[in-house]
């Protein structure tokens, strides 16, 4: 299938056959004693089984020792390769791919996935900071942010861009990721239901589940109108935009304020796509950009024999050539 990418972040980990996105796989398992659930099927199941689950294997990736019956599952990483070798059995995977890696990862973290990669079907042969590929495709010269939204924690780096764009810092915003605004979410609907209907979502695990596989279009829906009637279970509850926004304001004010101590006076925020299906999450700062769904995959293509290798030992590059006529569109 020729070149592609494979952008690593747990909220989904992606994949590109050139610029087409060909399969989006969340970092979620669930690890029954002889079978291990992983991306999909397991964000199906997440809710019906919670002591089962384990969603911290990417950001913990490492050696320590998981209590697990499942042989399979020894450590975060045995979960990762799951999670690769799943990814590998659902689509058919470009015959080279680079890697998209976030910036937070440490040496050691990156050591590892590059050894769990060379057991698996994929062949990799590059590997590149996300946000600086994004950055050196797009940003005007100065000092840039990019804000990416993971699973449980929300990514700020800062990007000098010259002649070329060149990672500078790497913040995190602890407990202010996707599932943290899904859990804040969770309890306005519930309340709602509660409320208006007398009826408990979290009663069963069925139902749980259910509230959180309807959540997103419900989001979706009450951003779009300003409010949303949500149906579960033949029971029916308004929510408005404004009471999703104000349950996850000590989440936005927290990012907000990491984004006001890194940005200088003429720093534009490239936000991931992520953030368009987060109310407020575009207004995270004066100057935004929004990143398009395939901008990573772009970024690459256009870069692509800067980024590949034929070394067998392959090193991060966090600086890249910077487009000579980039530039930014602000909202």
């Amino acid at each position: 299938m020729g070149q592609g990418v494979l952008e690593i972040n747990d909220c989904g980990l992606r994949v590109f056959s050139n610029t087409n996105e060909v399969l989006e796989s969340p970092g979620i398992a669930v690890i029954e004693h002889n079978k291990i659930h992983i991306g999909t099927s397991a964000q199906m199941r997440a809710r019906s089984h919670p002591t089962q689950v384990n969603n911290q294997f990417w950001r913990r990736l490492s050696l320590e020792s998981l209590k697990s019956e499942n042989q399979r599952c020894r450590h975060h990483a045995d979960l990762v390769y799951c999670h690769l070798q799943e990814i590998a059995e659902h689509c058919d995977l470009p015959d080279e791919i680079v890697l998209a890696v976030p910036g937070n990862f440490t040496h050691e973290q990156l050591a590892l996935l590059l050894g769990v990669i060379k057991v698996s079907d994929i062949n990799i042969v590059g590997i590149v900071d996300a946000a600086t590929a994004c950055l050196g495709n797009l940003a005007p010269a100065g000092i840039q942010l990019h804000i990416d939204l993971q699973l449980h924690q929300t990514l700020v780096t800062k990007i000098a861009v010259d002649k070329q764009a060149t990672v500078k810092t790497v913040e995190t915003v602890a407990d202010a990721g996707l599932h943290n605004f899904q859990e804040s979410w969770a309890r306005v609907f519930t309340d709602a239901f509660i409320m208006q209907c007398r009826f408990d979502p979290l009663h069963s695990a069925e139902s749980e589940q259910q509230l959180y596989d309807l959540m997103p279009q419900w989001t979706d829906r009450a951003m779009r109108h300003g409010e949303v009637l949500a149906e579960l279970d033949d029971r029916t509850a308004k929510i408005s935009l404004r009471q999703l926004q104000d349950a996850t304001t000590p989440l936005l004010s927290r990012i907000r304020a990491m984004i006001e101590n890194l940005e200088e006076s003429q720093s534009v925020s490239f936000i991931s796509h992520r953030w368009a299906d987060i109310p407020g999450g575009i207004q995270l700062a004066q100057r935004v950009h929004l990143l398009s769904r395939d901008s990573i995959a772009h970024a690459i293509n256009h870069r692509w024999k800067e980024l590949r290798s034929d070394s067998s030992t392959l090193k991060l590059i966090n600086s890249v050539t910077a487009l000579p006529l980039a530039r930014s569109r602000c909202m």
